[in-house]
């Protein structure tokens, strides 16, 4: 048997005769013509991240293009939104093998970020409702009006209370899960292993996927690339947001206001 070294957190075999090595993140070794797999910690939260970025735009398909209101759709999509709650706690611990520790909460950090948060989202909703009432881009979404609204039935939505308050939802409670997920883990994480502009790019594609999915569904194949491609901006500066303030606080508020104003087009598109 070999001595284990620590190495980086992990336990490496000391070096055989037989020796293949590969570049970080993956080095193999062998030993009497087995090979043993010794994976760094950079790789292993590339593989966390791997699932993490696909898994969403994957269940879309499913949830939202083939069996849209449909028991099997629902079913996917809350084992969807269960893994992005769980997912990023799981990996940090069991896969990554980092120590989980609450930090004492720094409330004045928090509180500063309120004010760039409220600011960008009153921005962002300002300008949505402004496009749709004043411009044309309006009156073309007003042309799928009827594609949006038999979505909308499908998924049960189909008198004005019970859509705000899943509205409601999914403008509070829906935009802090993704905050956590998408900008606290996903960008979080891709910032350790690569470059910041690959972490913003691959961050902000990844969070718009399921987006480009759920849009091709109302509109046609240019309008909902351009409009997929907005999420996928406003999510950079999401991204951009949360490093500068290393706070969820002003990026969720940000979220929820754009999200308001995205449910308030919905409903003069559905119900009005």
């Amino acid at each position: 048997m070999h001595p284990e070294i620590p190495v980086d957190g992990l336990a490496e075999r000391a070096k055989p005769a037989c020796l293949s090595e590969m570049s970080d993140p993956v080095r193999l070794t062998c030993e009497k013509g087995h090979r043993t797999v010794a994976i760094t910690p950079r790789a292993r939260i590339i593989l966390c991240l791997i699932p993490a970025m696909l898994l969403p735009a994957i269940a879309a398909v499913f949830y939202y293009v083939l069996f849209p209101g449909q028991w099997s759709g629902r079913i996917i999509y809350g084992t969807t939104k269960l893994f992005t709650l769980v997912w990023p706690i799981a990996a940090v611990w069991a896969i990554e093998r980092q120590p989980l520790r609450l930090k004492p909460i720094n409330a004045a950090k928090h509180l500063a970020a309120i004010p760039m948060g409220l600011a960008s989202g009153l921005l962002i909703a300002a300008t949505m409702l402004a496009l749709y009432k004043w411009s044309v881009i309006g009156d073309y979404v007003g042309l799928y009006r009827d594609a949006i609204r038999d979505k909308v039935e499908a998924f049960g939505l189909r008198d004005p209370a019970t859509y705000l308050l899943f509205g409601t939802a999914m403008s509070v409670a829906h935009s802090l899960l993704e905050e956590y997920f998408w900008r606290w883990y996903v960008f979080g994480r891709l910032s350790k292993v690569s470059g910041l502009p690959s972490a913003y790019c691959l961050a902000s594609f990844s969070f718009a996927a399921h987006h480009y999915i759920v849009l091709g569904c109302y509109f046609p194949l240019p309008l909902a690339a351009a409009f997929g491609t907005c999420v996928a901006i406003g999510a950079a500066f999401w991204c951009w947001l949360y490093r500068r303030q290393q706070s969820l606080v002003g990026v969720w508020l940000s979220h929820v206001l754009a999200d308001v104003a995205i449910i308030c087009i919905g409903y003069r598109l559905v119900f009005q």
